[in-house]
């Protein structure tokens, strides 16, 4: 290693001391040797890697600042709504013990339960424990807790790895985009990664999706780079699965899809044989049908329990659904899903100031990047027919399947919904930073036109929430609100076509 090498080595080890110690004291309100051990053994280890993974990958310098401010800004974020929670959040014990989320709040105190019995690690895999369906998360916590934090239970340090996590993917995610899509779209795409409020908030709590997702980043880059070395990038990719499958292996099942898909995407140009790639199409199609099938009957009884769930919870909801005939308040539930966060409620509906700048947050950052996945499918008439064009049609379908189908499996639920969707968020946000750049290169009016219609969505819906929750007098339903939302849209997108058409056909 170069002496340079050796002087940043130096400089995260001591970062991460004084990191440990500012830690240590936010967290504990005091100073604990073990504590301040601890929160540095864990950053220095973290930090090494993040800048190993940078060097690695060859990343710019700029990418490597994105890293840092991934890996901080959840850190911090994390930190500081353990203690604002408590004191600002909901009354509730979840709330009242720091947490953001209750799948959080469970596993969390049930690893170090299980850190502290003396029990195998591997008990966190069976039935004993109902925090975690899967085991990796829950075994991975009790890990941390019964080498570095026997004495006392010390939430703060899974905020460590839940951040070091979502940050691990960044160097990897840069390449594998600047790959197949050039060095402008893959920084946008960085940072959207980066900043998208809810990985944020997920990276900034005890989950474990912050894995899930920076695992897929990796396996992204990897799967880019199999022409390089076949072998030792296949045992990579099934090492990723695996992995992935310890934290979920419903997860890992349509990201062994995905990964195969975007493999065959680049590599089938290269078979001669036409016979060998309709083969192959067709066993991607029958996978598709199989896993979709098998999932089919637990993914109606779990959409239905959260239809309930979401209808129970929900004052408006009841009152809708009676409006609704029986075989509509499902699609309408996956609609209502597919807009949450929903940006006018988080505005207008009336909640505690935390908790509506968190909504906020939430919803700024989904429906910052709506318009530029619904802008995709006509971005892409500017790109010529070859695998950039290939890659962003079916990465389009993947992420409205998902989100539609995370919609459907979550009923319209206002937290698992918007989880569920961020799991695909490395191609979530190559999508959207792709759309940008190419509607700002081609200066395409299209965009402004569907950011339009969400301008149009968000004052008119802004408009009926407000009217809710402040009772301005205006007599008007949710469905007028919908009827007289589609008109405008419907109106912006006929006269926009229209207006397009007549330049066509001007002559010069």
């Amino acid at each position: 290693m170069s002496r340079a090498g050796w002087k940043r080595l130096i400089g995260i080890l001591m970062a991460a001391l004084l990191g440990g110690l500012l830690l240590n004291g936010l967290a504990e309100q005091r100073f604990s040797l073990q504590g301040w051990l601890s929160s540095s053994v864990l950053l220095s280890v973290s930090g090494g890697l993040l800048w190993f993974f940078w060097q690695m990958t060859a990343s710019p310098r700029r990418v490597g600042w994105a890293v840092a401010v991934a890996f901080l800004l959840r850190l911090f974020v994390g930190i500081g709504l353990s203690l604002a929670l408590p004191v600002w959040g909901h009354d509730s014990e979840v709330s009242k013990a720091g947490y953001l989320f209750f799948d959080a709040f469970t596993r969390d105190r049930q690893a170090w339960e299980l850190a502290t019995s003396g029990q195998s690690l591997l008990a966190a895999f069976g039935n004993e424990f109902s925090g975690d369906q899967y085991g990796g998360m829950l075994a991975a916590s009790a890990l941390i807790y019964r080498l570095l934090s026997p004495d006392l239970h010390r939430p703060y340090l899974i905020l460590i790895l839940t951040a070091f996590a979502a940050a691990a993917a960044v160097p990897f995610f840069y390449a594998a985009v600047k790959r197949y899509f050039g060095a402008v779209v893959a920084a946008l795409a960085v940072w959207i990664y980066v900043l998208y409020p809810e990985s944020v908030l997920l990276g900034a709590s005890q989950m474990r999706d912050p894995v899930l997702i920076g695992l897929a980043g990796v396996a992204l880059w990897l799967v880019s780079r199999w022409q390089d070395a076949p072998r030792r990038v296949t045992f990579g990719l099934v090492g990723i699965v695996l992995l992935t499958a310890v934290f979920s292996y419903l997860v890992a099942l349509p990201l062994t899809g995905l990964l195969f898909l975007w493999w065959w995407l680049e590599y089938s140009s290269r078979i001669r044989q036409v016979k060998i790639r309709r083969l192959v199409w067709l066993f991607v199609a029958v996978s598709g049908v199989l896993m979709l099938a098998g999932m089919a009957a637990w993914l109606r009884e779990s959409a239905l329990w959260d239809a309930r769930l979401t209808e129970s919870g929900s004052g408006k909801i009841q009152a809708l659904f009676e409006a609704l005939p029986d075989p509509l308040e499902l699609p309408f539930l996956v609609v209502y899903g597919l807009l949450q966060p929903v940006l006018p409620a988080a505005l207008f509906d009336p909640s505690k100031p935390l908790w509506t700048v968190i909504s906020t947050l939430r919803s700024l950052g989904w429906y910052g990047v709506l318009p530029l996945l619904a802008y995709a499918p006509l971005g892409m008439r500017f790109e010529a027919k070859g695998l950039p064009r290939r890659l962003i049609f079916w990465t389009f379908l993947i992420v409205v399947g998902w989100s539609l189908l995370s919609s459907f499996r979550a009923g319209g639920d206002l937290w698992d919904n918007p989880r569920y969707r961020t799991l695909l968020l490395p191609w979530l946000a190559m999508l959207a930073a792709w759309s940008f750049v190419i509607a700002r290169q081609q200066r395409d009016i299209w965009l402004p036109r569907l950011l339009a219609c969400e301008g149009i969505f968000v004052c008119i819906f802004g408009i009926w929430y407000a009217n809710r929750s402040f009772q301005l007098g205006l007599n008007f339903s949710f469905f007028v609100a919908a009827a007289v939302t589609a008109v405008l849209c419907g109106l912006v997108v006929i006269i926009g076509y229209g207006y397009d058409r007549r330049r066509r056909l001007k002559p010069g």
